[in-house]
């Protein structure tokens, strides 16, 4: 684990977050993927930021945040596109289907 990575000197940030996936019902052959592993290291080293930023004074606070809502929005532009990657599906007819993350088709395109 990386040096610094745990929080209150217990939980690893890592393992929360790859937790937080799960309850997510990201499924598990995605959440293996490199991609995955990429995703799960950027959001733990801004979750990490997060917590360290909460521990200084205001003025500090409020200017560490901006850069916080920042990497949180990249965060969420990687999560959406992911999400399209990985659950967009084009049958033999050319048709595209977004799948939802138990293999229910909700709609066409």
């Amino acid at each position: 684990a990386a040096a610094g990575s745990k929080v209150l000197g217990q939980g690893e940030m890592k393992g929360w977050v790859t937790a937080a996936m799960g309850e997510a019902r990201v499924p598990e052959g995605c959440a293996d993927r490199p991609e995955a592993s990429l995703y799960v290291a950027s959001a733990t080293k801004h979750a990490v930021e997060f917590v360290r930023t909460m521990c200084y004074n205001p003025g500090r606070q409020r200017r560490r945040l901006v850069r916080c809502v920042e990497d949180w929005t990249d965060m969420q532009a990687k999560a959406e596109l992911a999400d399209h990657q990985l659950f967009l599906r084009t049958d033999a007819k050319g048709q595209r289907t977004f799948m939802s993350p138990n293999g229910v088709y909700l709609h066409s395109f």
